[in-house]
């Protein structure tokens, strides 16, 4: 019986389980919220109060060693021994990610443990429900569509990456969300544009969906020949800040790509397996669409196209878990306009497979993610 209780101390199982139930938990009071909600504003209203227990519960998160947190928080006694100009100089601005080191050593100069994940879950979170509000705007969406696209995205268990990684899913969700007002809400890149420079600032891995995002616009349709000079030169300024302002940081993405792609620094089997599951419904969803109404996929062409150029890039990485595991973000959060598409087709037929499945499999997800996933590690407290 000692070494039971020793076994379960030493794992800290009690703490994880409190941990992933309080997570369980919240996100099912707000899912019913949402799904019962009279009206888009009051969906926008729940989505804000749950943002801000998040942000309660990665104030009071306890990081494992392993984290990233934890390694930055290593570095602290080189952040407290120098002045900010002297940070700003030699630690921050000469940083493939500065607005990520800026906030690092104002965390550690601040000294309050909980204030940068606090602080990254606001930021992500915000970004993220932004698309989920927008979609709760449209009057042919259901509320339960949105609620249930809410469980299909805190099901894949990213809530502990977010507040532990702290740079990397920040980064994306900024891009994600200048990405879905260009194609969804009709802004102009030039709208977007500091969207991505914060994203770019925040993590090199943006760098690859922003390139992208340049790519395609190659690729669309121009209304008049003013437009096209305007796309010409939007892009020739973006391509010129980059060689001018980051041809280091793009060296340096090259390098980490090659690093990635070449050697397994880290993986996860059980968080390949969530990935995947995700990447799957989206592969699923865009094939729904293209059966039950193919009208939908022309109306997004240029969205579509992205995401499948995205998708692309992200399948042929599946090898490398640092790549698949951190860009199938991207593609599941843009596939969210798509994914209510197919639910409004599914709901009005008899068996609702199509919902059915997605709600079934994010069950499946979250399972997983809270018993082997990382967001197993979630805890807020100790036993001593």
């Amino acid at each position: 019986m000692d070494s039971l209780f020793e076994f379960i101390q030493s794992k800290m199982l009690i703490e994880r389980l409190v941990g992933v139930g309080v997570y369980v938990l919240v996100l099912n009071f707000f899912y019913k919220k949402i799904r019962n909600a009279d009206s888009a504003s009051a969906v926008s209203k729940h989505l804000n109060k749950y943002i801000a227990v998040l942000a309660v519960m990665a104030f009071f998160y306890i990081p494992g060693p392993n984290t990233d947190i934890m390694r930055w928080k290593a570095l602290s006694p080189l952040w407290m021994s120098c002045d900010f100009s002297y940070a700003l100089k030699n630690f921050i601005i000469s940083s493939d990610s500065p607005l990520s080191m800026l906030l690092l050593y104002l965390w550690r100069r601040i000294g309050i443990e909980g204030l940068l994940p606090m602080l990254c879950a606001v930021l992500f979170y915000s970004n993220v429900f932004y698309l989920l509000k927008c979609e709760a705007n449209n009057k042919n969406n259901s509320n339960r569509g949105v609620a249930v696209l809410l469980l299909f995205i805190m099901s894949s268990g990213r809530f502990l990456e977010v507040i532990a990684g702290i740079r990397c899913m920040v980064s994306l969700s900024f891009v994600v969300r200048g990405v879905y007002d260009e194609y969804y809400r009709d802004k102009k890149f030039i709208n977007a544009l500091p969207l991505y420079f914060i994203g770019s600032l925040f993590h090199i891995a943006s760098i690859l969906p922003i390139g992208i995002r340049l790519i395609c616009m190659l690729f669309e349709p121009k209304k008049s020949a003013v437009d096209l000079m305007i796309r010409a030169a939007e892009i020739s300024c973006v391509i010129a800040a980059q060689v001018f302002f980051g041809s280091e940081l793009i060296k340096r993405g090259l390098f980490l790509a090659k690093q990635y792609t070449t050697s397994d620094l880290y993986s996860n089997v059980w968080e390949y397996i969530l990935a995947s599951a995700g990447f799957i419904i989206v592969i699923y969803s865009v094939r729904y669409l293209y059966g039950s109404d193919p009208e939908q996929l022309k109306a997004h062409k240029n969205a579509v196209r992205y995401l499948l150029i995205l998708s692309g890039f992200t399948l042929v990485c599946f090898n490398s878990y640092t790549i698949f595991h951190r860009f199938v973000v991207p593609v599941t959060l843009l596939a969210v306009p798509l994914m209510l598409n197919c639910f409004r087709i599914s709901d009005k037929t008899e068996s609702k497979k199509y919902i059915r499945n997605i709600v079934t499999i994010s069950f499946a997800m979250m399972f997983l993610a809270c018993a082997r996933g990382d967001l197993s590690g979630y805890k807020f407290f100790l036993i001593s």
